[in-house]
């Protein structure tokens, strides 16, 4: 008796109480199902707003004393989503404002400002104007994308700009254009390439964000090259700051022609933090270090599920058979192996039908034991009467052990009873049944497979688990976009140099770049997510105009510091955009 009593209270959620023992407070609670799925923020915001307004209408109409709490997916998706979108915007306006700043210290021109950066934004508008055009709406990580093609095409603009005005006097910005426009066609070109190559990745977003590249990315230098020579002028001197910075790169270049060694040591440093680093590294799949979630919407969450249930949320057991009747054999095995479990610590507790509902075969031999009990009614007497029972109580029970009035009790038996609640965890699968199994206070997973072991049929579900390896397989997906991304680059170039020196020349500093950084993250200790291994596309994407430009200009030496100096104002742009958003509220943008 105390043991099914045990089995019963088991399954009731633990309901707060105060310090009078009662109910701290009276509630309703509603259960939902979504027609869609919770990260369609779009439709999901439409749901929530409207159960809100509902809610502030129902609320009046009893005085306003209503409090509305609210669990679920959905809503962390969309918080999560706007959340992201305000971290977009905040940080989009911080990066036009460094970028102007850095621009007009660099050109001192408000003319030229507009005009740079009426490129990013041809691009970035064009782009976006395909992505609304669909049906679909545009995924968060693709309107982060855009923020990030600004640093990308603006570059393009700054390389024009500064080789025109610290080109020879009367040398229009049409001639400059057709001089560097082979570097800046061969830039765009890599760089629509490996963004491009992020379409066979599986990760949502990563091929729209490839499509808008190879949409805004191009428009971008054709409003380079094409339109931006228009408006420049062909009797603008060059500013102090930037012919300062061309003389002293025009010295640096000359100091370093001769000592070769340190390129060589710089590249031999990079290559033993990559052999030192790369085994180290320690991937992070769980979805969840990719946002930050609000503790109040957590601990909101929290109060209704304890409501509802208070057993670990994502964490369960499900059994499969042919039969209502097999499943349930199976449901009584597996809670067999959950009772040793919990006894061994393993456990917390369990919540399963098995405490309402045995198989026929397992009630069947439970009576048959029971009958096979010599004196059975007097033993039972006997003890419940020592227990404070009066005599007789269970006479009754024993009648029924003798002469059975029904048959073994079937789910179909619990329906209109108050148990009925109970049997919803006995599921028709379209011919296959399942029964799913609770559980509180899972300490290993490994052991509580172990514990199941042998039964054919079961299987132990932990959803943090599953999204870990679907995470796991969109990271191996994205490093294979990565590699075909990086072999199509180097392709080009071998295309365009028809030189090998030359174009691993070109593809070697956002190579060593992107290796050694994640040699360094694993030196350090730091976990690499999906989104590092994205960015790392970004980086090839961009580092291979810097080798592009410093090949394309070792033929002239007398344009190396014109070179150097649009290659560093274009890095220093790039820095303020990735700089910025490490100050993002989201991981997913930090990373």
């Amino acid at each position: 008796f105390e043991m099914n009593l045990d089995r019963i209270l088991a399954v009731r959620p633990q309901v707060p109480r105060n310090s009078e023992g009662t109910e701290a407070d009276r509630h309703s609670v509603f259960v939902l199902g979504l027609s869609s799925t919770p990260f369609d923020s779009e439709r999901q915001t439409q749901l929530l707003d409207h159960i809100e307004v509902e809610f502030a209408r129902l609320s009046q109409t009893y005085g306003g004393n209503l409090v509305l709490e609210q669990s679920g997916v959905n809503r962390f998706a969309v918080a999560t989503e706007r959340s992201v979108r305000r971290d977009g915007n905040r940080i989009s306006v911080a990066v036009i404002c460094a970028v102007s700043g850095l621009f007009l210290i660099v050109f001192r021109s408000m003319g030229q400002l507009l005009i740079a950066l009426f490129t990013p934004m041809a691009g970035f508008v064009a782009a976006m104007a395909v992505a609304v055009s669909d049906s679909a709406p545009v995924h968060g990580i693709t309107l982060a994308f855009g923020f990030v093609l600004i640093g990308v095409a603006i570059d393009y603009a700054i390389h024009l700009m500064s080789h025109h005005a610290l080109a020879s006097s009367g040398v229009s910005a049409r001639s400059v254009a057709r001089r560097i426009g082979p570097s800046l066609v061969l830039s765009a070109s890599t760089t629509t390439v490996a963004f491009l190559a992020l379409a066979v990745s599986d990760f949502p977003g990563l091929a729209e964000m490839g499509r808008f590249a190879a949409i805004g990315i191009p428009i971008a230098l054709g409003v380079t090259l094409i339109s931006i020579p228009t408006f420049l002028s062909n009797d603008t001197p060059p500013t102090a700051a930037l012919l300062g910075l061309s003389q002293r790169f025009d010295q640096l270049v000359d100091w370093l022609e001769g000592r070769r060694w340190i390129a060589l040591a710089g590249c031999a440093v990079g290559v033993c933090v990559i052999a030192a680093g790369l085994p180290q590294i320690r991937w992070e799949d769980d979805p969840s270090s990719l946002m930050t979630l609000d503790p109040e919407l957590i601990a909101e969450s929290e109060r209704v599920r304890e409501r509802i249930s208070d057993f670990d949320g994502g964490r369960f057991i499900v059994a499969l058979a042919g039969s209502p009747e097999e499943v349930l054999v199976l449901n009584d095995r597996v809670a067999r192996r959950l009772d040793r479990a919990v006894e061994a610590g393993e456990l917390a507790g369990v919540g399963s039908l098995h405490a309402f509902l045995w198989s026929e075969a397992l009630q069947r031999e439970n009576l048959e034991t029971l009958q096979a009990v010599t004196g059975l009614g007097n033993r039972i007497d006997s003890v419940y009467t020592a227990s404070g029972f009066r005599p007789g109580s269970f006479d009754a029970f024993y009648s029924a052990v003798a002469n059975p009035p029904t048959g073994p009790l079937r789910p179909s038996d619990l329906e209109g009873s108050a148990l009925e609640r109970f049997t919803d965890s006995l599921v028709d699968l379209d011919g296959r049944w399942a029964v799913v199994t609770y559980l509180r206070g899972v300490q290993s997973s490994l052991a509580l497979r172990g514990a199941l072991e042998g039964l054919k049929g079961v299987h132990y579900i932990d959803q943090r688990e599953i999204m870990a390896g679907v995470y796991g397989a969109y990271r191996r997906s994205t490093l294979q976009a990565i590699t075909i991304g990086s072999v199509l680059v180097l392709l080009i170039l071998l295309v365009r140099y028809r030189n090998i020196r030359r174009a691993i020349l070109a593809f070697l500093p956002p190579g060593i770049a992107a290796l050694a950084t994640l040699g360094l993250f694993g030196l350090i200790g730091t976990p690499v997510s999906i989104v590092s291994a994205i960015s790392l596309i970004v980086v090839l994407g961009m580092g291979v105009d810097y080798g592009i430009f410093a090949v394309d200009t070792a033929a002239h030496h007398d344009r190396a510091g014109i070179t150097m100096a649009g290659l560093m104002i274009s890095c220093l742009t790039s820095l303020f955009v990735f700089g910025l958003l490490s100050f993002a509220s989201q991981p997913v943008l930090r990373s």
